[in-house]
């Protein structure tokens, strides 16, 4: 006879439940972020963080694979950041004037990235894009700029377009439509964006075929993070790279996701593309609101003499700069991003032998990877509409319930830091497999 072991408690979150109620009359829809809303049964409040951990504010402990999505890439309250945000702020948080971390911070950056020979700063990913966008329509003197299906590039109406559209929307897939991601997005703020699936490199040699004087740009994550954490065929980036220097297009690598977290010098460097324009953010600054846009100087001169405008009052903040140059010198220490890869790898292969037998799968590479509920892995985004999402979402209650914190949304993305130990991993296989005893899966 075979005895079950007693499933365990769930753990209280009743001021978690409070605060919620509470903040629901005060804040739209009771999160500062949209996803925060699919936490289930409600937010969950946490109080603070260290390490590679997160307590709410019922006192229960998670190991943090969410990362503030993924800019934590030196865990929660890293002793350098704190120093050094601390150093700055006694000299001021502020300035709207020039200031020495400016130079510090570009050099370090321009050093670290040979395709960024000149960089500006911002403050979200979002903003960085639409930068880039500007800059190369004004270069090239075109209009369309190419993107793909599941790739975000932020919310803003140019570029939110066909993220996570279903089959009754996308259209068809060798012509795929135009999908705005909210309402309110008028018809005409988007209607340059050119999208196609991502990882076909044919339907892009067609597009350019009959469209190549019009294209200003290809918009492109290197690596797929938003959905699914899907590598690029071989060939394909060296194919884009290919088709925009033929046609006179701008290639803009979107490495908000990638950069410093898949390797120090970003996703160009695993496959040895250079862009001509880089979007950086998230793990740059190892958690502050920071963005960067960098290219060749030839392109980034028209931002120089403000042909194309770029500016923000909080552009070059002293306490973003501060933890970009502390970030960036953490993770410049020999072996560190082995020794993360390695503990990444370590948890990939214990978790794709957990969840096989309740039909999930795992992909990714280095620092990030997700998981999947159906056949895969997966290369395209409509490969993912065969993703139960319903599943995910109940594995992902059983995930926090059991102490493990990863990203709210059926597209899922874990992220390791430096500071996710040995014992880190450990815990989290064992904390999944009770994970998958809570569930019926």
């Amino acid at each position: 006879m075979t005895i079950s072991k007693p499933a365990p408690a769930q753990p209280s979150l009743v001021q978690s439940k409070e605060m919620f109620d509470s903040l629901s009359r005060v804040m739209a829809g009771g999160v500062g972020s949209a996803d925060r809303a699919l936490v289930a049964p409600h937010p969950i409040f946490i109080a603070r963080g260290q390490g590679s951990k997160m307590w709410d504010v019922d006192g229960n402990e998670y190991i943090d694979y969410l990362l503030g999505y993924g800019p934590l890439v030196l865990g929660h309250a890293h002793p350098r950041l704190v120093e050094a945000i601390d150093a700055q702020m006694r000299k001021g948080s502020m300035y709207g004037a020039a200031h020495p971390l400016e130079l510090t911070a570009s050099q370090a950056l321009t050093e670290l990235m040979p395709s960024m020979e000149q960089v500006r700063f911002g403050q979200s990913g979002t903003e960085a894009v639409q930068s880039a966008i500007r800059l190369a329509r004004a270069a090239t003197g075109r209009r369309v700029v190419v993107k793909f299906e599941g790739h975000y590039h932020g919310w803003a109406d140019q570029q939110a377009v066909s993220y996570a559209p279903g089959p009754d929307a996308a259209g068809p897939e060798e012509e795929p439509a135009a999908v705005p991601m909210s309402e309110g997005q008028a018809p005409g703020t988007y209607q340059d964006i050119a999208v196609l699936g991502w990882n076909d490199l044919t339907a892009a040699k067609d597009l350019f075929s009959r469209r190549g004087a019009e294209i200003a740009a290809v918009l492109t994550e290197p690596i797929a993070c938003n959905m699914g954490v899907i590598e690029p065929e071989p060939g394909y980036l060296e194919g884009l790279r290919e088709l925009c220097d033929v046609h006179g297009a701008v290639l803009i690598f979107d490495e908000v996701q990638t950069g410093v977290r898949v390797a120090l010098r970003g996703a160009q460097a695993i496959y040895g593309i250079t862009p001509d324009l880089t979007c950086l953010g998230k793990a740059i600054s190892g958690g502050f609101p920071v963005s960067v846009l960098g290219g060749k100087r030839e392109l980034m001169s028209l931002v120089a003499d403000r042909r194309v405008f770029q500016a923000g009052t909080y552009n070059t903040n002293p306490l973003c700069l501060a933890a970009i140059v502390a970030t960036l010198d953490r993770l410049s220490e020999p072996g560190t991003y082995d020794v993360m890869a390695e503990r990444s790898e370590r948890l990939r292969a214990g978790l794709a032998e957990l969840v096989a037998p309740i039909g999930c799968y795992v992909q990714g590479t280095t620092t990030v990877f997700g998981l999947g509920f159906g056949p895969g892995p997966i290369r395209t985004m409509r490969e993912g509409w065969q993703n139960d999402a319903a599943k995910m979402m109940e594995f992902k209650r059983a995930l926090w319930a059991c102490g493990l914190y990863t990203k709210p949304t059926p597209r899922d993305i874990w992220y390791l830091s430096t500071e996710h130990s040995d014992e880190d991993v450990a815990a989290t296989l064992e904390r999944v497999e009770t994970a998958i005893a809570l569930t019926a899966l």
